[in-house]
């Protein structure tokens, strides 16, 4: 399968990581810069052209005649939008365009009928509901959307002594009581999809997944509490900010927004003429601002240092439930010691929602893709993948405790969804044609359809 990649962002560049690990990808990448290209050339398995996207011959040059797909990520969403369209002109069959912003987002089903875009992603804007989620938890407990409204996963730590130390999973189910199992259960280097004779350790990094509505009493039961965040200050209101607010004003929550920029600031009354907007651009005011009548915290602006410094004082100052955006590994392991959380990158939410449009062009049912959604998680060692049941399931109406039933090693089934209703399997479970199947498998690319996980 032949696949190029336009523009070496963050997005791109982790995207071309992950798809060049697999052999069955031909992968070529354009970037303007060509320092960006050799980089990407220098680690990876991937041949690379210098130039613009939108050039024509640009993109013939890296093929795009014979491609299956092509995969626009510039900074300029117009460039993206072009790019597809030349793309398919020249003969690729599938296209993919990043759009961040809201004017043109508004227009996302306009540009894919003009420019024949087969898919467009936003992932500020999937990480603004996912931090929407994350609003009124602590920082021991992280909270993720996993595949729409119907169910989320929890990454907590196994303290030592604590309640989980020691236990199996089936000891885990009964202690727990609720509709949830451990998908991934991440100890030192290795992650294990556990069964239920695995047993957990001290400082085990687990990633529970359990119904939406079983989620404040799982919390209780691990004596974390759930906030209810009703008055949210969010510090850095760029694109994903606006997303932010946006969902919040939505939920009615009270919400102030500060900014540095006062052209944005100014932008922001308009748009939210009801809400108070504040133009600080240094930390001494910012840090004389009392913040404890605030539930929960959010810093977004574009600079690691800042989100930090914001995020401490504001944890400092007792707010209960404190969210950053942090991309340095060492910033993040600093603020594991603390109880502020880390907000999803909206460089792997893009390139989930990416490996899903690829690994459905590649393998493709008569009947509509196998593959509904992926999600990377255990911090990209496992993949929980969102399967569509067919007719031609070789486990249909097989309860989860026959014998006949058999997954392949490291392949649990987490999640079945069945006409809006979140069914945690137990031996008596079976899989029914129409169901969404949530399977959860260690990384790798290598199950794309239904059948492959069973034996």
């Amino acid at each position: 399968m032949k696949i190029i990649v336009v523009g070496m962002s963050n997005i791109g560049s982790f995207l071309v990581k992950i798809l060049s690990a697999n052999p069955e990808y031909d992968v070529s990448v354009i970037d303007s810069n060509q320092e960006e290209v050799d980089k990407a050339t220098d680690l990876y398995n991937v041949s690379g052209v210098c130039g613009s996207g939108s050039s024509r011959s640009i993109l013939m040059k890296a093929g795009a005649d014979t491609a299956d797909v092509v995969v626009a990520l510039t900074p300029v969403d117009e460039i993206n939008i072009l790019c597809c369209m030349i793309a398919k002109d020249c003969g690729t069959r599938y296209s993919s365009a990043l759009v961040h912003r809201p004017d043109l987002v508004e227009d996302t089903d306009y540009f894919k009928k003009l420019a024949s875009i087969d898919f467009v992603i936003n992932p500020r804007l999937a990480a603004a509901e996912e931090i929407g989620l994350q609003i009124g938890k602590t920082g021991k407990v992280k909270t993720d959307a996993v595949f729409g409204e119907n169910a989320i996963m929890l990454r907590t730590s196994v303290e030592k002594g604590g309640a989980l130390d020691g236990k199996s999973m089936i000891d885990v189910k009964r202690f727990f009581s609720e509709n949830m199992l451990v998908g991934t259960v991440r100890r030192g280097k290795k992650i294990y999809i556990p069964d239920g004779s695995f047993v957990l350790k001290a400082d085990d990094e687990i990633e529970i997944i359990s119904a939406k509505s079983s989620v404040h009493s799982i919390l209780g039961s691990l004596g974390l509490p759930d906030i209810s965040a009703d008055k949210v200050l969010i510090i850095g209101c760029g694109t994903t900010g606006y997303y932010l607010a946006n969902h919040l004003l939505r939920l009615k929550k009270t919400v102030k927004i500060i900014d540095r920029d006062m052209a944005r600031c100014r932008r922001l009354t308009e748009l939210f003429p009801k809400t108070e907007i504040s133009y600080i651009n240094d930390a001494d005011t910012l840090m004389q601002q009392d913040l404890r009548s605030f539930d929960a915290c959010v810093s977004l602006t574009g600079e690691d240092d800042r989100n930090l410094v914001n995020s401490l004082f504001a944890w400092s100052s007792g707010v209960r439930s404190v969210i950053t955006r942090i991309t340095s590994p060492q910033y993040e392991k600093l603020l594991r010691k603390t109880d502020i959380q880390i907000t999803v990158s909206p460089v792997v939410t893009a390139a989930e929602k990416l490996l899903g449009f690829i690994r459905n062009i590649a393998f493709y049912n008569e009947k509509g893709d196998d593959i509904g959604q992926i999600s990377l998680i255990a911090d990209g060692g496992a993949e929980a993948i969102e399967f569509l049941a067919y007719d031609n399931c070789k486990a249909l109406d097989i309860p989860f405790s026959s014998k006949d039933f058999r997954l392949n090693k490291d392949v649990i089934i987490a999640l079945i969804i069945r006409g809006g209703e979140t069914i945690i399997p137990d031996g008596k479970s079976c899989i029914k044609s129409g169901d969404k199947v949530i399977a959860v498998t260690k990384s790798g690319g290598r199950y794309n359809t239904l059948n492959e996980i069973f034996r």
